[in-house]
């Protein structure tokens, strides 16, 4: 069909974007469900752009989620100030310690926050979240290898996805387990296990790589196992409605964007055939 489309999923729907726009659809509690639509903004432009840039496009997609951005931004500062010194210079060398603790303190309830909310999706969010997310997979499996979109073709397809975010995860953690053999900085490992395992899920065919293959199959067990489930046929349904609307508008954006471009070259065409 030529567009890109990805998609994430929730505990009550899915997400499709594509280049100009995003759809998706909200299952209420008696089965039914609401199709929305929105244009992107035109960020997104720069952002396509940044995508193209090696090691920075890892760097972009790391500091794009805010709550990894700023612990790594604190924990550097803390890190590098306790090494310069600068603690002790600024506080006194008796309140090296207990400053040097309230951050790390800080630093530890943030990070416990945050496994708490996560160990709470997965108890409590985890099993609708895994069957939208099994259905966001077949249908975008569907729409990349031209399968028509009908419930019985879909469902076929497989849950497994080479571009999953679970893929990312595991080149990440494989990074920064092997740079905590060799860097102390601990904000460091992940900013450089970000970029490298961006980098390395990036490749193009990366899947097809003997060297690399063994971590997209532990990827794909994971997804399999523990992230994705079968959908219901309302579920799977409603995903493949949504991804109707959004190639529709995608197939609309891009046919617009053409008849702009032509009128623009006709415009440049009679305005030299004028001044000649």
């Amino acid at each position: 069909m030529g567009i890109s489309i990805g998609g994430s999923a929730s505990n009550s729907g899915v997400v499709f974007h594509g280049e100009y726009y995003k759809a998706s659809f909200k299952m209420d509690n008696n089965d039914q469900y609401t199709i929305s639509h929105s244009r992107l903004p035109p960020i997104q432009g720069m952002k396509s752009f940044i995508a193209h840039i090696p090691f920075v496009r890892g760097l972009a997609a790391l500091f794009a989620r805010p709550f990894l951005g700023f612990t790594i931004v604190l924990n550097t500062a803390v890190e590098f100030a306790s090494r310069r010194g600068l603690i002790e210079t600024w506080f006194g060398g008796d309140s090296v310690r207990r400053v040097y603790f309230t951050i790390n303190a800080v630093l530890m309830i943030l990070i416990l926050a945050l496994t708490i909310f996560v160990i709470k999706t997965i108890l409590y969010k985890t099993q609708y979240t895994r069957m939208y997310h099994g259905a966001e997979h077949k249908v975008v499996y569907a729409l990349i290898n031209d399968i028509p979109l009908e419930l019985d073709r879909v469902r076929a397809c497989p849950r497994i996805a080479d571009r999953c975010g679970t893929n990312l995860v595991v080149f990440i953690l494989l990074f920064v387990v092997a740079f905590s053999f060799v860097l102390d900085f601990a904000s460091l490992r992940l900013v450089l296990g970000f970029i490298l395992g961006y980098e390395l899920f990036d490749l193009e065919n990366g899947h097809k790589l003997p060297v690399i293959k063994f971590f997209y199959v532990f990827g794909g067990w994971c997804q399999q196992r523990l992230f994705t489930r079968e959908p219901t046929d309302i579920q799977l349904a409603a995903a493949i409605d949504t991804a109707k609307v959004l190639v529709e508008l995608e197939e609309s954006a891009e046919s617009e964007e053409g008849d702009e471009t032509e009128e623009a070259t006709e415009d440049d065409s009679t305005e030299a055939g004028a001044s000649v």
